[in-house]
């Protein structure tokens, strides 16, 4: 049975990207009274041309073992990773310090189990959401190939495929023509490759965050087009201040 409104327990969600429309599909679920509050809309900022992928693969960090000296050669190179203005090293000074901090072995291995725990039954987690939505069809799990260019690359990479693997992945390390064999598209020119079948793919990111977001205000919840600068901390309760308010 359906709460009285003046029952149910208000959850207010800032950020109406996938994650902020997915955490609010999930409060509604559980039979919060949702808003979320955006000065966009749904998946205009981060979440519109994001990478589509959903997996629970992603178990190393971002900071591991020896990156302090491939900084360089990603500076330097114009299709690199890595871009630093210049005028805001001062300030960027001390998180770069706690980022090399964190590239230590010991440390590497403690994030690495963290972001397994975290990934897990991610793929699985969008089912419920997707069904609320209709939208099924915009997902699928057809697994991911990470491919090598030269069999020194692949050796290269080893230490990453081994936090991998103490992670328990399920992975698949392919051969030139086991690889041929599962993606014949691809040019012939990778000597190895590692496919995990696990990792699914949305047709549509944007689509995607905006059909949720439907969702959530057909069943019930409310998207708010504001600012939120600030809280105001009370005995009972945390309130976003909004400058300006335009209900949808």
């Amino acid at each position: 049975m359906q709460k009285d409104a003046r029952e149910q327990k208000h959850a207010v969600v800032i950020g109406a990207g996938i994650i902020g429309v997915c955490a609010g599909l999930s409060l509604l679920r559980d039979g919060y009274r949702v808003t979320l509050i955006d000065r966009q809309g749904p998946g205009e900022g981060a979440s519109f041309g994001n990478g589509s992928v959903m997996t629970p693969d992603a178990v190393v960090p971002v900071a591991t073992p020896g990156i302090f000296w491939r900084v360089p050669g990603m500076l330097l190179d114009p299709a690199g990773p890595l871009r630093i203005r210049w005028g805001y090293l001062p300030r960027l000074t001390p998180w770069l310090l706690r980022f090399l901090a964190a590239s230590g072995a010991k440390r590497v291995e403690q994030l690495s189990v963290a972001l397994a725990d975290l990934h897990k039954g991610a793929v699985e987690a969008y089912a419920p959401l997707l069904k609320m939505a209709g939208a099924e069809d915009m997902v699928h799990k057809s697994g991911w190939v990470c491919v090598y260019e030269s069999e020194a690359e692949f050796q290269a990479a080893q230490p990453s495929l081994e936090i991998e693997r103490r992670r328990g992945l399920n992975m698949e390390v392919l051969g030139a023509e086991e690889l041929r064999q599962l993606e014949p598209s691809l040019a012939p020119i990778f000597p190895r490759a590692v496919f995990y079948p696990d990792t699914a793919y949305t047709v549509n990111n944007f689509r995607l965050v905006q059909v949720l977001a439907e969702a959530l205000q057909s069943n019930g919840g409310h998207l708010l087009h504001s600012e939120v600068r600030g809280f105001e901390f009370g005995a009972a309760a945390v309130t976003p201040e909004a400058p300006s308010t335009r209900r949808s």
